[in-house]
């Protein structure tokens, strides 16, 4: 790495925003001292008019108030950065004390517990005693940050402080550094890659408990053909910016409000939560192989099918208001569209009573339509008819007798013998590499693919002829990679 340049002052933010492996953190850490054993590190890093690089640890640690008090890191990774076996509480007292050597065990805890509290942990008093691992990613990344400002420092580096959380965690982290950064006043450089939820947007922040907040956003309102809301239910009525107060200076405006179980009904206050919608909603309870317990999807998919039912509904506004000259009040209720993404299972459920098992990455009603193994990894295998059912038997597996077999002929048939017909094709799977059964299938115009990893999805052939990784220009960051439409 070479020709950084930065400064960032008192009670400012500054972003480093580069690609995996560009050296980010690593620039960081040789700024505070920490790079890695006989690593070569020029130049010069002052802070408040003192130069720090060169300085050796034993230095650093009696510069007064140098690195940990006034300079400190919240690091990338939390589970690799607390210890496993030492429970929370006793971890941020640690900290405590490390700066406080004279402090008791009893005061450090209390101290852990403000902190806690300060990060909002909620009920502090009974998060001590938990090990990290029964935290969720968003609790770890609060406690790396009540260690982190333990001593109020003058500057805060957060590496990555988002990484691997859902899009409504990592604004809940945000919020939490931008109130620490507000109150303390402090320095904060925000270090992360990931610029793609706000591109194309321009921001402003306003305090809407203030005159002066709710006057500029009426005035954005009066001029705007679409406000989009993202608040607990009656928040926006509370602070005077609900839909009769924007109506009554923009009569056409489309108003989207998006919160957890929407305007109406006995739970409005509910927060709107991504992973309490998917618990509540039976999206979790049919997610996961049959005998494990319920789990997740891999991202906050309710958070953003959310905002695609509201970018929906805002257009059908639109499209109205070319007719009537009047604009609507969109309610989304984050539950109510997650039922409707359960689609057969919460119809079987209406109309016939059937309550929907976990069948993991198998099908309910489909027998072959899942993941398989071959030697050398899991591919998708998708036999949605008896025509495929009976070439993939004949064409794929190269077994006549079972084409023939009147166990597996029809749909019907293949649901009632599932366990025997899924034992038979493993066994036969087993003895060829994955190669072999795509190729077998893509003959037999039977649909399957592979497993991939996210960076091998990205670098997919047909992604890439389609354009859909994009690579803009940033005036101030440089070339940036975004996903581009699909």
């Amino acid at each position: 790495m070479r020709g950084i340049s930065l400064q960032v002052d008192h009670g400012e933010v500054l972003g480093i925003v580069g690609e995996f492996g560009s050296g980010k953190s690593v620039g960081m850490l040789a700024a505070l001292g920490l790079q890695i054993k006989d690593a070569c590190v020029t130049g010069s890093v002052r802070f408040k008019g003192s130069e720090i690089l060169g300085l050796s640890r034993h230095d650093l640690r009696h510069l007064r108030g140098s690195r940990g008090s006034r300079i400190a890191m919240i690091f990338q990774d939390p589970l690799s950065s607390l210890n496993p076996l030492m429970i929370v509480g006793d971890q941020i007292a640690e900290a405590v004390r490390v700066h406080n050597p004279d402090l008791s065990r009893r005061a450090a805890l209390d101290r852990a517990k403000d902190l806690m509290a300060r990060v909002t942990i909620p009920q502090p008093e009974q998060r001590l005693n938990p090990y990290p691992h029964e935290f969720s990613g968003g609790m770890r990344q609060r406690v790396m940050i009540a260690m982190a400002v333990v001593k109020d420092p003058d500057l805060l580096i957060a590496d990555e402080p988002t990484t691997a959380l859902d899009m409504t965690v990592q604004a809940q982290i945000m919020e939490v550094l931008a109130d620490l950064q507000s109150r303390l006043k402090l320095g904060l450089i925000l270090i992360t890659h990931d610029l793609g939820p706000n591109r194309g947007k321009h921001s402003i922040a306003l305090d809407l408990k203030s005159p002066e907040g709710r006057a500029i956003v009426m005035e954005l309102a009066a001029r705007a053909d679409v406000v989009v809301k993202n608040l607990r239910a009656r928040t926006a009525d509370r602070r005077g910016i609900d839909h009769k107060d924007i109506q009554k200076i923009n009569p056409g405006i489309a108003d989207c409000s998006i919160s957890g179980c929407g305007q109406t009904g006995p739970e409005v206050a509910r927060p709107g939560y991504d992973f309490i919608m998917r618990a509540e909603s039976g999206l979790m309870a049919i997610t996961a192989a049959a005998d494990d317990p319920p789990n997740r999807l891999g991202v906050a998919f309710t958070d953003v099918v959310a905002g695609m039912v509201a970018t929906q509904s805002v257009l059908a506004a639109l499209y109205r208001r070319r007719e009537t000259r009047v604009g609507q009040f969109i309610d989304v209720a984050i539950l109510a569209l997650t039922l409707n993404l359960l689609v057969n299972v919460r119809s079987a459920q209406l109309n016939a009573g059937m309550e929907a098992k976990r069948y993991g990455n198998a099908y309910s009603t489909v027998v072959r339509y899942q993941l398989f193994t071959a030697p050398d990894g899991p591919f998708a295998l998708t036999v949605g008819n008896d025509r495929m059912s009976g070439d993939s038997r004949k064409r794929v597996l190269l077994r006549a007798d079972l084409a023939r077999d009147p166990r597996y002929v029809t749909s019907h048939q293949r649901a009632l013998n599932r366990p025997n017909l899924l034992y038979r094709v493993q066994a036969i799977l087993d003895d060829r590499p994955m190669a072999h059964w795509l190729d077998a299938c893509d003959a037999a115009d039977v649909p399957t693919g592979p497993v991939k990893s996210v960076s091998e999805a990205l670098q997919a052939k047909s992604m890439v002829e389609r354009g859909v990784i994009q690579r803009l220009e940033h005036p101030e960051l440089g070339p940036v990679s975004l996903i581009g439409p699909a």
